[in-house]
C-alpha cells in the first residue's frame, strides 16, 4: 500500500509539474507570438518596399535623363530630336512601356507645337500623335518626379500610375513635361511573388486609397474601403494620413492588426494585416518559409522554394516541349524581388 501511495503521489506531482509547465509555456507563446509576428511583418513590408523602390527609381532616373535632353532640344528648337526622344528612350529601357513628351508651342524656336507619345506593344515600339486632354500639370517650382494617383490612362486605356517630370531649359525656364506610365500589373507581380499565406493580406495603396497591388487579386484597382465596415474605414483613413504604425481594429467581430509604412518617393502605403486568431499560424508560416540573409545593402528575406511533390521528375531532368531532355539549374532558395 505504501508503495502504491508513493507511486500515486509521484504521478500527481509529475502531472502538476506538467500542467504548470504547460501554462507557463502557453503564456510565453502568447507573449512571444505577437511580437514575433510584428517583427516578421515589418521585415516583409521592408522587402516589398525595397522591390517597389527599385522599380520607381529606374523610372525616375529615366524620366530625369529624358527631361534633361528634351530641355536642351527644346531650347535649340530641334523638333525632330524632340519627336524621336520618347521612342529612342523606350528602345533603351525595358522597365517602362510608354513615355510621353509635351512641350508648349512657344518652347520651340520655329513655333511649332509638339506632343508625342511612344508605346511598346508586343515588343514593338510605335509613336502616336496627340496627348491626353487632362495632361498633368507640373508646378514650375517642382523639380522632383511627381507620382500621380491610379487611373485608366485616357490615351492608352491601360490601368496605370504616371510619373511626371518637368522639362526645363538651361536657364531653368519651364518648357513642358515628360511623363512615364507604369502598368499596375507590374506592381502586382512584386506582391504575388512573395507568396504570402491566405491568413495575411498585403496591399499597396496610392494617395487616394486605391489598391495598386494586392495579395488578393479581387481587390486590385478598387478603393481599399469599398464594402468595408466603419472600423476598417477609420483604419484606412489613419493609414493615409500617417507615415507608419500599427492599428488594431475589428472586422466582422474579429480583432485584427494592420501594420503599414510609406514609400518616400511616391507616398504609396504598403500595408499587411492579420486576424488575431491567426497570429500563431502566421508566425509558424514565417519561421518555416523565411530565410534571413545579409548583404552590403542590409538584411534581406528570402523565401524557401516549395518542396517538389513526390513522383515528379527532378527539375534537372524535365523535358522540353519537343520531348528532348534539357538541363536546368536547381536552386534551394527562391529570391523574392
Amino acid at each position: 500500500m505504501e508503495k502504491r501511495a508513493f507511486f500515486v503521489r509521484r504521478v500527481l506531482c509529475l502531472l502538476c509539474l506538467a500542467a504548470a509547465a504547460g501554462v507557463l509555456g502557453y503564456r510565453a507563446v502568447l507573449r512571444f507570438a505577437p511580437d514575433k509576428l510584428r517583427e516578421e511583418v515589418r521585415s516583409e513590408i521592408a522587402t516589398l518596399m525595397n522591390s517597389i523602390q527599385m522599380e520607381t527609381l529606374r523610372t525616375g532616373v529615366l524620366l530625369k535623363k529624358a527631361a534633361l535632353e528634351a530641355g536642351r532640344c527644346g531650347a535649340a528648337g530641334d523638333a525632330l530630336a524632340c519627336k524621336s526622344l520618347p521612342a529612342r528612350y523606350l528602345a533603351s529601357y525595358d522597365v517602362v512601356g510608354s513615355l510621353g513628351l509635351r512641350l508648349p508651342a512657344e518652347a520651340l524656336a520655329d513655333g511649332r507645337p509638339l506632343a508625342e507619345y511612344a508605346l511598346r506593344e508586343a515588343g514593338e515600339i510605335s509613336t502616336i500623335d496627340g496627348f491626353p486632354d487632362d495632361a498633368e500639370a507640373v508646378s514650375e517650382d517642382e523639380d522632383a518626379v511627381l507620382w500621380r494617383p491610379f487611373r485608366i490612362h485616357p490615351l492608352t486605356r491601360v490601368p496605370s500610375v504616371s510619373a511626371v517630370c518637368p522639362v526645363r531649359s538651361r536657364g531653368q525656364t519651364w518648357r513642358g513635361f515628360m511623363t512615364c506610365d507604369m502598368d499596375v500589373f507590374e506592381l502586382q507581380k512584386l506582391v504575388t511573388e512573395r507568396a504570402l499565406p491566405d491568413s495575411l493580406a498585403a496591399d499597396v495603396l496610392d494617395s487616394q486609397g486605391v489598391v495598386l497591388a494586392s495579395s488578393r487579386p479581387s481587390a486590385l484597382m478598387r478603393p481599399a474601403v469599398r464594402d468595408a465596415g466603419p472600423d476598417f474605414v477609420r483604419a484606412i483613413r489613419t493609414v493615409l494620413s500617417t507615415a507608419s504604425g500599427d492599428i488594431d481594429y475589428e472586422d466582422g467581430g474579429e480583432r485584427c492588426r494592420l501594420l503599414f509604412d510609406t514609400l518616400p518617393e511616391t507616398g504609396w502605403k504598403v500595408c499587411i494585416r492579420s486576424r488575431a486568431r491567426d497570429v500563431y499560424k502566421n508566425v509558424t508560416w514565417f519561421l518555416k518559409n523565411n530565410v534571413r540573409v545579409y548583404s552590403c545593402c542590409g538584411f534581406h528575406t528570402l523565401r524557401r522554394a516549395p518542396q517538389q511533390p513526390v513522383g515528379d521528375p527532378p527539375s534537372t531532368e524535365r523535358k522540353a516541349p519537343g520531348g528532348k531532355p534539357r538541363r536546368l539549374r536547381r536552386f534551394d532558395l527562391k529570391v523574392s524581388r
